[in-house]
Order: C-alpha cells, then structure tokens, then sequence
C-alpha cells in the first residue's frame, strides 16, 4: 500500500521503507547523520544509572579513569558514563568506518527499491577523522587522527551493492565551519554523489544550467542579440551564454553557504537541494497511473539538437570569425522548451500528480520545503520527535497553499 504523501513518519528509516511498495519514488535527496559527528538523542537504553545524560564520549587524560571499570573504549554502543548499552543506535554511531558503511548500503538499497526505475539518488556526505586506532577488522589500517574517506567508501560499496554512480558533486562552503586546529587546512567542501538505479534515468539539464562566465562566450551572445534584434527573428532567452543560448551544462563543483536553522545545526541549505530537485524531477508532474514523469519537449535545428552538428573545435574554439553574422552562422537558432509531454503511454495523459521527493533522513525539513515550494510531493522520515515537529511547522505554511501542485511552472520561482 502507497504511503500517505506529504507527511514525515517517525521511526528508523531501514524499518519505515521496508513498510512501502517497490517503485513508486522519484527522487531521493538526503544528508544522513555522518559517522561519528553528533548524537541526535534518539535512543533507547537498558542498564546504567537511568538518571544519567548517557553520552557517549572518546577517553582523554582528564576523564581516563571513568572508563576503568567500564566497557572498552569507543565503543558507541554503549554510554560512557555509566556503562548504559544503547538498544536501537542511531545511524552515524557505529563503532567502526565499516559498519557505519554496511548501514549506509543497506538502507539505500530499500531506498533503491522504493525507486522508480527512472529515479535517482542525491546523497550528501560528510568525512570524519579518526580518534583512535583499530586494532583489527577492515578498519585496522586507520591510526588516529587519519580522514577515514568516509564518502567515498559509501559511495564505492553503494556501487558494488548495484548502484551507478553517476557523478561526485563537490558542495563548497563559503562559510565554513571554524575548526581549531593547526597542522591540516579547515575543511570547507563536501560531497554530494548521484546514483542512478538504472543506465537510463530521468535527468532535466535544462533545468539547471548555469550562466556561462567566459569573456568570449558573453561577447558572442551579445552579438547573436544584436543580430536577433535587428531582424526581428526568435530572441535568446537564456542568461548570459555562448555555445548554449539557454546556459552552460551544470558544473561538478557547487558553492552554497550553509544556513543553520534553528535547534538543528546539520541543516540542509535550501540551495543546494533545489539542483537535485529540479533536474530529477518534472515540474508537470508524473501519470496518475503509472508514475511516469512528463518530459521536456524542446524545439530544436531541423530536427537535432542545435550543437549537435558542431565539431569539437568548433565548440571549444572562441574567437573564430568576426561579428554578428559569423555568431549568427555558429549559433543559429536556439533551442527552446515549448510544453511537456507524458513519457508513458497511458490512455489517461491529461491527469497529472506531482513527482514525490523523498528524504529517508529528513531532520529539520528543509527538502519538505524546497520539494512543496517546487510544486513537488515529499515523503518524509525521522527518529527525533523535536525535529519533527520542527519541521512540520516550517512546511505548515506551504501544505495549506490549495494552489501548491498546480504543475503549470518550471520550478522555483
């Protein structure tokens, strides 16, 4: 049975998803708690002192002797002050870079299968540094103070687990976090991967191009203006571009400031999930029937894509012939969107629903947001009820809009 869209469900997210049906998700974005950065107080604990904070902490000089006559250290199963054992631990809280790995690629693979065949996967991931040494297991290599390379251990284990891994997407921090130390640079990117679970799969570029930045390529669109202006033909409605009138294809490295929000500190900038959004999923949304979303339909050259006939030099190559006329020749006419049509063939294609969004970690709610704020649905988990109900009133605004899933627009105005 479809779950109820638009809502957040409490519970672990593993034990959620197998609850849900195969294939009926678009798209998931998500920030899943790192390994080892924060505890979200979302567990329950036998044993122990029951008045007690029950944090779990790495031994130092000043605190050695409360691990004495308790469990080994480090440990994250169990509380370091009073011996308590955690009996349904967080994600991020696993002992080792292993298990926190194995987790990883057995919640995404229930995630995998709630997929459509078409649907992608936008995870960010964070790196940790290693506190201690592991005497043995996987992690036996690691030594204190080493980067575990927790991303790409995920995404290469995700990988081997059935996944495609189609692109590394580097989140750069214009306002990083400060970090007290004095012998490595402070840390000011992350990643964000995008899976596939198919070879072929719903991706709008359009969507998400970017103004192109080259001198040269600003200086051929200028002309190409001109020209259009003066003959009165199709204008160029893209920004500022050169071998695309609509703008250049999205690069791998975006820069988003982070935005913390409110008692959650992990939060997702709004920013950076509205490309993931946007490129995988339709603005008109998907077949009451079947799921499948609506595509793009783009007027192109007789027939192909405008570029498509260019040779490579001709596309890399700036500064080749003068003026408006030899703009003109090289760009011709530009393509555009002129509608969207259903990309299935069901007999009902003027019924339309809006593409789900789903966020298995959904903490503060900002993919709630930036999702409903798009025309889009959300589904959404979280074990901590504070966060939940943080972010039910950040969306409450949204959900009572009774024009939210009008899917006339292309996305967020």
């Amino acid at each position: 049975m479809l779950p109820e869209i638009n809502r957040i469900y409490k519970g672990d997210a593993l034990d959620v998803l197998r609850g849900w049906p195969d294939g009926f998700v678009h798209m998931c974005v998500t920030p899943p708690p790192y390994w080892a950065l924060r505890d979200y107080g979302t567990a329950s604990w036998e044993g122990g002192d029951p008045g007690c904070a029950h944090t779990i902490v790495e031994p130092t000089a000043d605190n050695k002797a409360v691990f004495d006559d308790r469990p080994k250290a480090g440990d994250r199963t169990v509380c370091r002050l009073c011996g308590a054992r955690r009996i349904d631990s967080q994600a991020g809280l696993e002992n080792t870079p292993a298990e926190y790995v194995d987790r990883m690629v057995t919640i995404f693979r229930e995630v995998r299968r709630v997929l459509r065949p078409d649907g992608t996967l936008w995870l960010n991931l964070g790196d940790s540094y290693c506190s201690r040494p592991f005497s043995d297991g996987p992690d036996a290599h690691l030594k204190a103070k080493d980067l575990v390379g927790i991303p790409w251990r995920v995404a290469f284990a995700m990988q081997a687990d059935g996944w495609y891994l189609r692109s590394d997407i580097v989140w750069s921090k214009g306002n990083p976090m400060p970090e007290s130390i004095r012998d490595r640079p402070t840390r000011s990117y992350e990643f964000v991967f995008l899976f596939s679970k198919e070879s072929r799969y719903y991706y709008d570029p359009d969507a998400i191009r970017e103004e192109h930045v080259t001198p040269a390529c600003m200086q051929r669109i200028e002309n190409y203006r001109a020209e259009q202006a003066r003959s009165e033909n199709i204008k160029c409605t893209g920004g500022s571009s050169g071998f695309h009138p609509l703008g250049r294809n999205a690069r791998s490295v975006w820069t988003v400031n982070t935005h913390p929000f409110e008692a959650h500190f992990a939060t997702f900038p709004e920013k950076l999930i509205e490309r993931p959004i946007l490129a995988g999923t339709s603005a008109r949304g998907c077949c009451t029937t079947c799921g499948a979303p609506y595509e793009r339909i783009v007027e192109r050259v007789h027939g192909k894509d405008w570029n498509a006939h260019k040779t490579q030099d001709d596309r890399m190559t700036t500064g080749r012939g003068t003026g408006a006329a030899a703009d003109k020749e090289r760009i011709e006419t530009p393509p555009k969107t002129i509608g969207r049509r259903p990309s299935c063939s069901c007999a009902h294609k003027t019924e339309r629903a809006p593409c789900i969004v789903l966020d298995p970690f959904m903490g503060a709610g900002t993919t709630a947001k930036v999702a409903l704020r798009a025309g889009r649905a959300f589904l959404g988990i979280d074990l901590n009820d504070q966060y939940i109900a943080l972010a039910e009133r950040r969306i409450d605004h949204l959900l009572r809009q009774t024009d939210l899933f009008s899917l006339s627009g292309d996305g967020i105005s």
